[in-house]
């Protein structure tokens, strides 16, 4: 997913954001991060993700002291997954992970103050096991329908092309049919 700020607000599907400073505007996310008082950005996400990243650009108001991102990965708690470099002018900074992590967390690399604006902030999440097994069950079944009826499991019912005409009853529409009615 890629959340691009086009209507100056965050996606709330599976993002959300607390900020001291931070802000949607001019389609990207602008914040400032300091140390004292303490000014942090947590980016929290509704399911564990692997991947996260954004255009970076730490030059608004000139060099600061670079940004600490941390991720709160799901059986070992908060680590530390990148380090941006106050010098990051409209670059790219991400990273993946081999586990789920539900949070990451911008705080100042240097202790200072850091100004900075994200455009593009893009995030993956992790395939549910449960997706595969869905999707590896509704295979099987098609080809067992397949094999079953020999016409590859191409069947309309009549419910499909006008349940008032078939009454209650659902009835298989015979191949010819089906290339009539597909035409």
């Amino acid at each position: 997913m890629t959340e691009t700020f086009n209507d100056n607000t965050v996606n709330q599907t599976y993002l959300s954001v607390a900020s001291t400073a931070g802000v949607a505007q001019n389609f990207q996310w602008e914040d400032q991060l300091d140390s004292s008082p303490l000014k942090v950005t947590t980016w929290s996400f509704a399911i564990p993700m692997v991947g996260f990243g954004g255009d970076f650009d730490l030059s608004p108001l000139g060099p600061g002291g670079g940004i600490s991102m941390d991720a709160y990965f799901v059986s070992s708690g908060w680590l530390n997954a990148l380090t941006i470099p106050n010098s990051a002018v409209d670059a790219f900074y991400g990273f993946i992970a081999d586990e789920g992590f539900t949070q990451v967390r911008f705080t100042s690399a240097s202790g200072g103050q850091e100004t900075y604006e994200i455009d593009d902030l893009s995030y993956a999440w992790v395939p549910e096991p449960s997706t595969f097994l869905l999707l590896g069950t509704g295979l099987l079944g098609l080809v067992a329908r397949r094999r079953q009826t020999g016409d590859g499991g191409l069947f309309l019912y009549r419910a499909c092309l006008g349940a008032a005409r078939a009454g209650a009853r659902s009835e298989r529409v015979p191949q010819a049919e089906l290339n009539v009615a597909l035409a």
